[in-house]
């Protein structure tokens, strides 16, 4: 039964093909599916007639795969890209034809098939091109293999390869070896694309140390690791080469770095190693540099990337460069040089410090200001990462550290433990009131020169200290220099006394300090201590006046006799303080001084003093006089005269019963100097001495004389003195250091009282006389 095709378009052209429609019982025609087959299919539209044949090469024989679209499996033209070095290779021909509605079911045949390229030998006369079916067109055919010499043809490597154009005879029937007269030479393109050549990209990089002699020249440069100090300029050279084959190929290079600042031009996209970038472009010649960086001329040296000065910074750093390309090879892939590195070894030494604003606080007292603790990198080099840690502890009175030391082996991790160790290495036992300041809480380096890791106030308040205790503050370090680790730490160590003014109270008389008051040869000074706690001020005072050529510096009138405001000012506890230290004020003539007669009998020999001896009227001579203690009877009259005059002992005068004021007992003690033994704690006597009066005979290292002696709290702070008598003496050393604590930090260590008994005494003794005798008289301005 005859069949007329109806189509919906005219002609086909290109890779698309419209779709086709039969009438009456028509059906559906596939697509061509290749140039070939848009042409047959264009001279059956303009033929009508069955059997208009297409032709194609390509390197499939069998196992085609899908093939229903457009060059796929069997109907695809192409050939597959060969080897870089191929010079022949099998390729296939291939047919179809249209059919139509009236050749169904029929065989179709290219005939009488001969080449007529030299490059080609068809192997066969014959193709069947398949059967007609139900699409239209013929079903997949058989394959015709053909040898094709491709010598010379395609460059390697070029994606677009080179299209051949092959010509050969051959007719089309419906059987074998005839013809139906459709017979033609036809000419079929067959693109061949190389694989590339086998090539490789090489890349070396190198280092070294910038001189003076290899300064912008290419020399000089090493693959091994070299070690560099913070100073010294190191610099860079990658090469890239083509080996093996030239490339018909673009690379891109990158230099990539650890530790390195990179070039500005490198977006942000980029990785933070990539230092910098580029291409090298086709053709890449073989055995020839295709990029070269280098910090000398003929090189690339993108802003002075190739150089890098060594910082203290960078010390534990690899500062490294390598060289990266992509693709590697004629297979792709990315490689690179090994890296090119200098290593800057730690170079360094910690020396840890401490300061406080002072040197002592007061008993009492609830902060110690100014704690600094800081770490001094010597150099060249930052540290390696490491703690600091500043803390507090206490040494008991008597004990002592040293300031600095090293080669602490323990951890960091817990201060105090380490603070402990450290006093254990001076013999030292610390207190339970161990508080880390500040401690590290995770690693880190120090910078060359120095850095504070902490400042501030230490609230002491309640912290349980006694007098002659040291408050110390250490700030350690760990591996405070290269070769130690962790484990071992260095420190500094500063301690603050705990300390207390000791005070005096003079009762019942005037304190003069100075021979003659106001003479330009006077010497005299008044000075005593004061302690200011909780907002209230405590010292020393006298009940009366205080006089002296030059400055006062205490309290007078009882001023401080209940205390004070801490904030008070000066003149209001100096009610009756005079000095002279600014003219015209101040200026109340010259005080006659006193004038004793030259002491006698006292050149040698030594007594001892005791209670037996205070019971009668006597008078004691000796170089070394010691006096035991003992009570001065009633009535008793004694003096005493010496070198050196040692009181051991309290002297007491007795109580009484008293008959007259002559009945007073009186001991008059004169010597060069009087010492009191730190037990006495009661002395009736008076006390005239040439030169010196100590209250407390307790010297130290063994010296004999408390001029070159600080004060300690230790040794005479056990019991008050007070001495009821006149003293009058060239230096007054007030050596007691009892009171002053927690019980009472206004309770004096000395009371040197002037009672009205010594009056008294000279008084019935001079009745005896039976006259009073003026010696001069002296008008005086009003007191107000």
């Amino acid at each position: 039964m005859n069949r007329r095709w109806a189509f919906a378009s005219l002609i086909l052209v290109g890779a698309m093909a419209s779709a086709l429609c039969f009438t009456n019982d028509a059906y559906a025609a596939r697509a061509p599916r290749n140039k070939s087959e848009i042409d047959a299919w264009n001279k059956y539209l303009e033929n009508k007639v069955c059997g208009q044949g297409a032709l194609w090469f390509n390197d499939k024989n069998g196992n085609y795969g899908p093939s229903n679209g457009w060059e796929q499996g069997y109907y695809s033209t192409g050939v597959q890209a060969v080897a870089h070095n191929q010079e022949y290779i099998t390729i296939y021909l291939h047919g179809s034809a249209v059919m139509g509605g009236e050749c169904t079911g029929l065989p179709f045949y290219a005939t009488q098939i001969q080449s007529l390229s030299s490059r080609m030998t068809i192997h066969g006369t014959n193709l069947l091109r398949g059967r007609g079916d139900a699409s239209g067109w013929t079903s997949i055919g058989d394959s015709l293999p053909a040898t094709l010499d491709i010598r010379n043809v395609a460059t390697p490597g070029d994606p677009n390869g080179q299209v051949l154009y092959l010509t050969f005879w051959r007719c089309g029937d419906f059987r074998e070896n005839t013809s139906i007269g459709r017979c033609r030479a036809e000419t079929l393109p067959v693109r061949i694309i190389r694989q590339a050549s086998p090539w490789r990209a090489e890349g070396e990089s190198y280092i070294r140390r910038e001189t003076a002699g290899n300064n912008n020249v290419d020399r000089d440069w090493q693959k091994a690791t070299l070690f560099a100090k913070p100073g010294e300029t190191i610099g860079f050279t990658h090469r890239l080469a083509m080996r093996d084959a030239n490339a018909n190929q673009q690379i891109r290079h990158t230099i990539r770095g650890h530790n390195l600042p990179r070039s500005p031009h490198i977006s942000a996209s980029e990785d933070a190693s990539v230092i910098d970038f580029g291409w090298s472009s086709p053709p890449l010649r073989r055995d020839t540099f295709i990029q070269h960086y280098g910090p000398y001329s003929g090189a690339k040296n993108p802003w002075n990337v190739m150089r890098y000065t060594i910082k203290a910074s960078d010390a534990g750093k690899n500062i490294c460069q390598r060289i990266e390309w992509a693709p590697a090879s004629y297979t792709g892939g990315v490689a690179g040089s090994n890296y090119a590195c200098a290593v800057v070894p730690y170079e360094y030494t910690l020396k840890p410090s401490i300061d406080v604003a002072s040197t002592t606080i007061m008993l009492g007292q609830k902060k110690v200001s100014g704690v600094q603790g800081s770490i001094y990198n010597s150099g060249p080099t930052r540290s390696k990462p490491t703690r600091s840690a500043v803390v507090r502890f206490v040494a008991k009175a008597g004990n002592t550290i040293a300031e600095s030391g090293d080669n602490v082996k323990m951890s960091i991790e817990n201060p105090c433990e380490l603070a402990a160790h450290i006093a254990a290495k001076h013999g030292v036992t610390i207190s339970g009131a161990c508080k880390d300041l500040y401690k590290d809480g995770s690693d880190r380096d120090f910078p060359v020169n120095q850095t504070m890791i902490h400042s501030s106030d230490d609230d002491i308040n309640g912290l349980p200290v006694q007098s002659g205790d040291r408050v110390c503050y250490a700030t350690v370090v760990a591996a405070y220099k290269q070769e130690v680790g962790k484990e071992t730490s260095s420190y500094a160590v500063k301690c603050v006394v705990v300390s207390k003014k000791p005070k005096v109270q003079f009762w019942g008389g005037d304190v003069r300090a100075g021979v003659s008051f106001g003479g330009t040869a006077s010497k005299g000074l008044v000075q005593t201590s004061m302690t200011i706690l909780d907002d209230k001020r405590y010292g020393s005072w006298a009940e009366y006046g205080i006089l002296s050529p030059q400055n006062i510096i205490s309290a007078s009138g009882a001023g401080l006799s209940d205390g004070g405001p801490a904030g008070g000012l000066a003149r209001e506890y100096n009610t009756l303080t005079f000095r002279n230290t600014k003219t015209p004020y101040g200026q109340f003539g010259r005080l006659t001084g006193y004038n004793y007669p030259a002491i006698k009998g006292t050149d040698s020999g030594s007594i001892k003093i005791g209670d037996g001896q205070l019971s009668g009227n006597a008078e004691y001579r000796a170089a070394q006089v010691e006096i035991t203690g003992g009570t001065v009877k009633t009535g008793v009259y004694i003096t005493v005269y010496g070198r050196t005059v040692r009181i051991t002992g309290d002297i007491t005068y007795a109580n009484g019963p008293l008959s007259s004021v002559g009945a007073i007992p009186q001991l008059i003690i004169r010597a060069d100097h009087i010492i009191i033994e730190p037990n006495v704690q009661r002395v009736d006597a008076w006390l005239l001495a040439n030169k010196t009066v100590s209250t407390c005979a307790e010297a130290k290292n063994g010296k004999g004389w408390p001029e070159s002696d600080l004060l300690a709290s230790g040794a005479c702070d056990k019991q008050q003195l007070r001495v009821n008598g006149p003293i009058v003496t060239g230096s007054l050393y007030l050596r007691r250091t009892h009171g002053s604590d927690q019980t009472d930090f206004g309770k004096p260590a000395e009371i040197l009282n002037l009672r009205p008994d010594a009056y008294l005494a000279n008084y019935g003794r001079s009745r005896d006389s039976g006259a009073i005798q003026t010696m001069y008289s002296r008008e005086l301005p009003p007191r107000f």
